[in-house]
């Protein structure tokens, strides 16, 4: 990540409420863990991502290890998950590791809504 990219910020479940669910900014979470290989394959994605639209959204990382109420209330069954927010309200959610073409393409559809 470069100096002047957004950061990736972390939630845990007491945190994401006030992070995620009142935010006014429409906020894309990735569920992850330290161990899940897809995942690290999937941050530098993010972390660019994060960087190009840290003026319309934030992304915001879940570790499912250290946040087990948040893992289980999105009914997390594999890493990583990907889940769009805004106005508070989960409107979205991608599955597993996607080229960054295609992420762009539905947080801009994600967005426009």
């Amino acid at each position: 990540m470069t100096d002047d990219a957004a950061p990736i910020t972390t939630a845990d479940d007491n945190t994401f409420d006030d992070m995620v669910l009142r935010s006014p900014l429409p906020i894309l979470v990735s569920f992850g863990a330290t161990w899940c290989v897809k995942c690290k394959a999937l941050h530098p994605t993010l972390a660019a991502i994060a960087a190009d639209y840290q003026d319309r959204m934030k992304v915001v990382h879940v570790d499912v290890d250290q946040s087990p109420a948040l893992t289980e209330k999105f009914d997390i069954a594999s890493l990583p998950a990907l889940l769009f927010f805004k106005n508070g309200e989960q409107c979205g959610s991608l599955p597993g590791v996607l080229p960054k073409s295609k992420l762009v393409e539905l947080i801009e559809d994600f967005l426009a809504v």
